[in-house]
């Protein structure tokens, strides 16, 4: 709660594999895992809590060596069933994340996941020829199956090179990862 200000609802959570998240749509709506753990909170409340409001998302990660990076960005908010799209604005701040990939991830011109329903191996929303869910084994606001933003990836060892594995601005898995919004 006191990150970058506090007031943060912590919405995603990886920290040791222990939670897997390679699951069906309908896990990923209702949410699933231990507040006091890992886990997913749900994109039907996602979805409650980010509609009426403004809001920013932070992403923050840490890597194998134990280095930490954060990326921000504004009007943040996930819309409602059947596809719970997310909307973000282009970064407002970052740091230790490259920055092409802070650039990316809003641009759906270039493949990134804004404006891209929530796809899962069981719900193929993305713009791809393929299930990018099921190709790189996570769950997403998948495009073109950009694998560096793969943040329910499989956890695997950290700094290991896997296109399945849990990444967000390389591709190298990573040793934990915190996705967050607040109402700002």
């Amino acid at each position: 709660m006191d990150t970058d200000g506090g007031g943060w609802t912590v919405f995603q959570h990886r920290v040791n594999g222990s939670v897997d998240f390679y699951r069906n749509f309908s896990s990923y709506e209702a949410g699933f895992g231990s507040l006091s753990g890992e886990f997913w909170l749900g994109l039907s409340l996602m979805h409650e809590m980010t509609s009426g409001s403004t809001n920013e998302l932070r992403i923050d990660i840490e890597r194998a060596n134990g280095s930490l990076a954060y990326v921000v960005y504004p009007r943040f908010r996930i819309e409602a069933a059947p596809t719970y799209i997310l909307r973000i604005g282009n970064k407002t701040d970052y740091s230790g994340v490259t920055s092409t990939v802070a650039d990316y991830l809003p641009s759906t011109a270039n493949g990134g996941a804004d404006n891209m329903a929530f796809s899962t191996f069981d719900r193929d929303n993305d713009r791809s020829g393929i299930n990018c869910a099921s190709s790189y084994h996570g769950a997403w606001w998948y495009n073109h199956c950009y694998q560096y933003a793969n943040l329910n990836g499989d956890y695997l060892t950290p700094g290991t090179h896997s296109s399945y594995s849990m990444t967000f601005d390389e591709y190298v898995s990573l040793k934990t990862s915190r996705m967050m919004f607040r109402t700002t």
